[in-house]
């Protein structure tokens, strides 16, 4: 492939990326030797079938981490307020820590299952994107049942680590859940939306990123303001996703389709009230 190419993720045709190539660090005569970084060769090792799935993960997991300390950037009020707040150093660390084993270990080693069990080799583009739009879907509704379970008094106890962050939301508390939680409510709704859908790298690729960085900016509080002004309704927002983690009991949809408006939607067409199985029913509005 030339240098400088990039896959169109909706066609899956090689095309010129008029950025790449200011994406590329090389030597030269009056500095010292830097090895050349290529965006298009890290998106091959991916979403190539000729790649160990491992590296496709594992590099996932980086970005996520280094899209994460970005946006912790822009948060500093708030971690101000979380390293302040009784206990907030230790769970800031603990925080920390657990985005390094959720981002670089489990998750490259679940998309390394999934890729050589059940993802099947390059499709055709209209199925690409039929299979992204279901594991969308999928996870949405997988991600919604379990994080509500979760909120029941007999499973909270697997949940209670990432409510820490309360008053103070920061990017960081995106991944800081236990392992039973990041298996059961984060990695759980993917493997059986590729289990229904057997997508390629590209498409896994798609929703993945899709999930995870939304994942990231629903805890991102500079974003509060304008998520709640200008984003659709059918989609999960920053200011939904806060209220949540403040009032513990509302808006369980996360991190990308609302769920939550979906089910009163229906309760509404049907003239009931709307069901809040399987979480509690909120204490305020």
């Amino acid at each position: 492939r030339m240098p400088h190419q990039q896959t169109n993720l909706l066609s899956g045709q090689h095309m010129e990326h008029p950025f790449l190539s200011s994406w590329s660090f090389a030597s030269n005569a009056s500095a010292p030797y830097v090895p050349a970084i290529d965006a298009s060769e890290i998106y091959s090792l991916v979403t190539s079938d000729e790649q160990h799935p491992l590296y496709g993960g594992f590099i996932v997991g980086v970005i996520t981490v280094v899209y994460t300390i970005c946006l912790e950037l822009l948060s500093i009020s708030a971690v101000r307020g979380v390293l302040n707040q009784k206990g907030g150093v230790s769970l800031y660390a603990t925080a920390a820590c657990l985005n390094i084993l959720n981002n670089l270990l489990l998750g490259p080693l679940i998309w390394w299952f999934a890729v050589e069990n059940m993802c099947r080799s390059t499709t055709t583009p209209s199925k690409r994107a039929l299979d992204t739009v279901g594991l969308l879907l999928v996870h949405a509704v997988g991600y919604y049942l379990a994080h509500a379970a979760m909120h029941q008094p007999s499973l909270y106890r697997f949940h209670k680590l990432h409510h820490q962050f309360h008053v103070n939301v920061t990017p960081l508390a995106a991944n800081c859940v236990t392992t039973v939680e990041y298996l059961v409510a984060y990695m759980a709704p993917f493997v059986v939306g590729i289990f229904l859908f057997r997508p390629d790298r590209t498409a896994l690729l798609r929703a993945v990123s899709l999930i995870s960085f939304n994942n990231i900016l629903i805890h991102t509080p500079a974003l509060h303001d304008v998520s709640e002004s200008y984003l659709p309704c059918c989609f999960v927002s920053t200011s939904d996703h806060i209220e949540h983690h403040k009032k513990l009991t509302t808006k369980y949809a996360a991190p990308t389709i609302a769920i939550d408006r979906v089910v009163e939607a229906v309760a509404r067409y049907y003239a009931i009230e709307k069901p809040y199985w399987p979480g509690p029913k909120p204490r305020s509005a």
